[in-house]
């Protein structure tokens, strides 16, 4: 329980400007000059893991060829296990039906569900956490093992 309050806690305090996940093409041409932390996602390992660099803003992550897509804030700012929904994962609306418990972590735009207790969700596996529009990133596991 300690580790999911310690979450929400780091979540709330790094990231009150944070956005959704976004696709390069979606960068407009006021952030190539301004100083926004951007946490540039470079390479999918698997559904568990993937490859992060943090640049100082959008534009510059979308000028590596590595970058697939982007989440606002520094990488270092989120949770090392934490997997970003992609944007194909968050269009997919067709699940499997195994059971991989994964927790969700829940936005809605600029409002975060900081102090209450959905601010988790527990998703019978990735893909369902990823399908939900309110979930930004997931970790392996049901939420009530933090």
């Amino acid at each position: 329980m300690m580790y999911k309050q310690f979450l929400n806690l780091l979540f709330c305090l790094s990231l009150a400007a944070a956005a959704y996940v976004v696709e390069c093409d979606e960068i407009k041409a006021e952030e190539i000059e301004k100083y926004s932390p951007t946490c540039a996602i470079q390479k999918q390992i698997d559904n568990f893991n993937q490859v992060k660099q943090t640049f100082d803003n959008p534009y510059e992550a979308c000028s590596s060829r590595e970058t697939l897509f982007l989440v606002y804030g520094r990488c270092e700012d989120y949770p090392d296990e934490a997997v970003f929904c992609s944007p194909q994962q968050k269009k997919n609306r067709n699940c499997e039906e195994f059971n991989q418990p994964v927790c969700g972590e829940l936005i809605d735009g600029d409002y975060y569900f900081c102090d209450n207790e959905f601010f988790f969700e527990t998703f019978k596996n990735y893909c369902f956490a990823c399908q939900k529009e309110l979930v930004r990133f997931y970790t392996l596991g049901d939420c009530k093992e933090f």
